[in-house]
């Protein structure tokens, strides 16, 4: 449950920084952005589309779904936190929030944690 709890913050901090902070001026860092939250969604939805309401917060498997091998699994172990992350990152450089890549780095660091 404490993987929940720490997950959360780091979301709603996250979508704080998004909108309620100032944006830095950073020129092609921006640009870098969209393509990120591109490469995100396609690495995402997948996955969630192969867990369906069988998906979970916990780190520990959902023992009636099995181990996933096919699909977007067969290529990347994590889609869900991989997209989860370059969309995270590919947001805070498009919107050019500096605490955004922080958290997100920190996101980086939990998941790879809960994984």
């Amino acid at each position: 449950m404490l993987w929940v709890l720490v997950q959360a913050v780091l979301f709603l901090g996250y979508g704080y920084v998004l909108v309620a902070t100032p944006s830095d001026a950073w020129g092609l860092a921006r640009w870098l952005g969209a393509p990120l939250v591109a490469v995100g969604v396609l690495l995402a939805t997948p996955a969630l589309i192969a867990h369906g309401r069988k998906l979970t917060p916990l780190p520990e498997p959902n023992p009636t779904l099995g181990l996933k091998r096919t699909g977007v699994y067969a290529v990347i172990r994590h889609p869900m936190y991989t997209g989860l992350l370059a969309m995270a990152f590919g947001l805070a450089l498009l919107l050019q929030k500096p605490w955004g890549v922080a958290l997100s780095v920190a996101l980086t660091v939990f998941f790879n944690l809960k994984a």
